[in-house]
């Protein structure tokens, strides 16, 4: 049997979850959107499902940070992305 190594210490920044989001939107021309925040357990299972409340959103709306680039407002998230992440052009 071949030995094995561990390489999770050369993974970087691991991110583990911790709420998660569902949208629904009613069908039709006058659609309505009706936004649900579950907490999650420790092995990533969605718990607690209730409505999206004020101060969630607020907390997710500081986690996006708004920058104005050539007249184009481009939303970045602060900490999500990989450590091996460079650059990303939002010029496309």
């Amino acid at each position: 049997m071949k030995n094995t190594t561990d390489i999770t210490e050369s993974f970087g920044t691991l991110y583990h979850p911790k709420t998660a989001l569902v949208f629904y939107e009613t069908r039709g021309t006058d659609s309505d959107v009706y936004v649900e925040y579950f907490d999650m357990d420790n092995n990533g299972t969605p718990i607690n499902a209730h409505p999206l409340t004020e101060r969630e959103a607020k907390v997710l709306a500081r986690a996006l940070v708004t920058e104005k680039d050539r007249d184009k407002a481009f939303l970045k998230s602060n900490g999500i992305l990989p450590t091996n992440i460079l650059h990303i052009s939002h010029n496309t």
